[in-house]
């Protein structure tokens, strides 16, 4: 609804915090195709903190990566998320993958069980 009321206003930047927190996956998925397709139709400027990377992969053209608070890296996703960023960032040894269809880095976790 909040999102819905700040579109109406046709802002040229929107930021969002977290706007997928609680969502189910494909309403994940229905809502950063809205606001991708809207920002494109609009030409507006969003700026969204995720903490989910392989959404912020399909979704942002480029990526402020924090460490404690303090900007690590900056970057298209193809140029940030690589293994060794995350395992120096996030401390867990991932595996970076290409997206099938979209061709953007996706992360699968390792448990560090066996």
């Amino acid at each position: 609804m909040a999102l819905a009321k700040a579109m109406v206003q046709q802002p040229r930047l929107l930021l969002l915090d977290e706007p997928t927190t609680y969502l189910d996956i494909g309403y994940q998925v229905q809502l950063m195709d809205m606001v991708r397709a809207w920002q494109r139709q609009e030409g507006v400027t969003v700026i969204a903190v995720l903490h989910d990377l392989n959404l912020a992969s399909l979704y942002c053209d480029r990526l402020l990566l924090l460490q404690k608070g303090q900007p690590c890296r900056i970057g298209a996703p193809r140029e940030i998320l690589h293994a060794d960023v995350i395992r120096e960032v996030y401390g867990t040894q991932p595996i970076v993958i290409e997206h099938p269809v979209r061709q953007s880095p996706q992360i699968l976790l390792q448990s560090g069980c066996s």
